[in-house]
């Protein structure tokens, strides 16, 4: 099944993200108390093709992400969430171009999850409905991103059902850009 994705209202994507950036973080490090945290002050920096930045205030400090949807998926799925590509900036933790891939469905278990940028190819682990690089290859990810036309990003769910989610990435470096300028001290 071949499905293309409509952008949803942009309040109601900047605050599904900033939420799911919220939750991806306290997966990474679960000792943030972000139970307590109620208000996240959002501002959008820019929107570059189909690549949008934020900034947002949590627990007092600043983050900065470059979000995308998927220009086209694929898979034998009757329900999926909201998938998104995102590349965050944490600046009081000193944490730079952190990839992830929001999959709208359970990962299988630690499963590998494929992702390629033109003709390089890049391992993600997923964890719930998140996946991560493992290790230092963000830097990687996101100078092939910068340099690329497509990422694809291939998944599969608990059941089993293989996807093929494909990011257009004309935009963003310009948006990345603007997340850099906004949070600055990790290029």
């Amino acid at each position: 099944m071949l499905r293309f994705h409509r952008p949803e209202g942009e309040r109601q994507m900047m605050r599904k993200v900033t939420l799911t950036c919220i939750f991806a973080a306290a997966m990474a490090a679960p000792e943030a108390a972000w139970a307590t945290t109620t208000q996240h002050h959002i501002a959008k920096l820019s929107t570059d093709g189909v690549w949008t930045a934020y900034t947002a205030i949590e627990q007092g400090n600043r983050i900065c992400y470059t979000v995308a949807q998927p220009t086209r998926s694929e898979g034998n799925y009757s329900r999926r969430g909201d998938v998104y590509a995102i590349v965050t900036h944490r600046p009081s933790r000193g944490s730079y171009s952190i990839v992830s891939i929001m999959a709208g469905y359970p990962y299988q278990s630690n499963t590998q999850v494929h992702v390629s940028v033109d003709t390089r190819q890049f391992t993600m682990i997923g964890h719930g409905e998140t996946a991560w690089l493992q290790g230092t290859g963000d830097a990687d990810l996101v100078a092939a991103m910068q340099g690329g036309r497509e990422m694809v990003v291939i998944g599969y769910s608990q059941r089993g059902t293989r996807t093929v989610d494909t990011f257009e990435l004309m935009g963003f470096t310009a948006s990345y850009t603007q997340i850099d300028k906004a949070c600055p001290g990790g290029s």
